[in-house]
């Protein structure tokens, strides 16, 4: 027998007894039944443990947010997207204008012969430098001659020059006067000196192996203290007598104020020392005054030597 079902018949014994004791008069009872009882089998069911499996959740990125700088800006700032870039604009430097130097050493464009052609009767009657062309038309320009280059480039540079002041003698450029003054240029070695007129409106220029013109192409040689520059001063000087102003002293002028020949020459001197961009007049092998301080020194000289009555 099972442990529970003794309990249960100890317990039935026991109501028995208690009912007797309660009812001392009642005829006892006699207990002879068999009690069955059918006490169940009980199977405890057990759960199968369940496996946990932790879930493992990757942590949350944290990005720290930044508030942006609160920065005041002026009135129509305008304040580039943080896609813009800068855009850095070069400015080219322009070129540096030649020196005179520079603008004789060269060969004349077709172009500039033709319109100084078109301006002065050029007669090259005499040339010491004949028998090879310095220039040509293959290059851009046309065929000529070292003492043919440096004629036309001398009238180049009178194209060229600029004053800060008007001219005493005239209110045109030197160039406009010039052109207007004169009609032709004959380069000759078959008279003493030069001079003016032959034919009329045309000035006539002695060509000589000691002359500037076949010397040097530079406007002042500092080797010589002379150059172009002389040659381009005595066009001016015989060019001013076409327009009724002969010597009125010998072979000198009376005065500066008359502004004859000499006077015109002292003038476009001293305009050329005082009143043109130095950095035209830059040479080489000489301080950057230099052509400036000589210029200036000539014109003095024909100053105290030219007229009769000095000023």
């Amino acid at each position: 027998m099972k442990p529970n079902s003794a309990r249960i018949l100890a317990m039935i014994g026991f109501l028995f007894l208690l009912s007797a004791c309660a009812n001392p008069t009642s005829t006892p009872v006699v207990l002879n039944a068999t009690v069955t009882v059918s006490i169940p089998t009980l199977t405890p069911t057990i759960a199968p443990a369940e496996t946990i499996v932790p879930t493992l959740t990757a942590a949350p990125t944290l990005t720290p947010t930044i508030a942006p700088i609160q920065t005041a800006l002026p009135t129509n700032t305008v304040v580039p997207s943080p896609t813009d870039k800068p855009t850095i604009t070069l400015t080219p430097t322009p070129p540096r204008p030649p020196t005179v130097d520079e603008v004789l050493a060269g060969c004349p464009t077709a172009a500039q012969v033709a319109s100084i052609n078109a301006d002065f009767k050029m007669s090259f009657e005499a040339d010491l430098t004949v028998g090879k062309f310095v220039c040509t038309a293959t290059q851009g320009s046309v065929d000529l001659t070292l003492m043919q280059k440096r004629a036309y480039n001398i009238l180049l540079v009178a194209k060229q020059i600029t004053f800060s002041k008007p001219l005493p003698w005239t209110d045109k450029s030197l160039y406009a006067w010039l052109a207007g003054t004169i009609k032709g240029i004959r380069f000759r070695s078959d008279i003493p000196f030069s001079y003016c007129c032959q034919p009329a409106n045309t000035i006539d220029i002695r060509v000589a192996d000691n002359e500037y013109i076949v010397l040097t192409d530079r406007w002042v040689d500092p080797r010589s203290g002379g150059g172009l520059r002389d040659t381009f001063v005595l066009l001016v000087h015989e060019a001013r007598h076409n327009e009724g102003k002969p010597h009125t002293c010998g072979a000198n002028d009376n005065t500066i104020g008359e502004l004859g020949a000499w006077g015109v020459q002292y003038d476009l001197l001293t305009w050329l020392a005082d009143y043109t961009d130095p950095a035209f007049f830059v040479t080489t092998g000489a301080p950057s005054n230099y052509v400036r301080t000589l210029t200036k020194s000539e014109a003095e000289n024909i100053r105290k030597t030219r007229f009769c009555k000095p000023e």
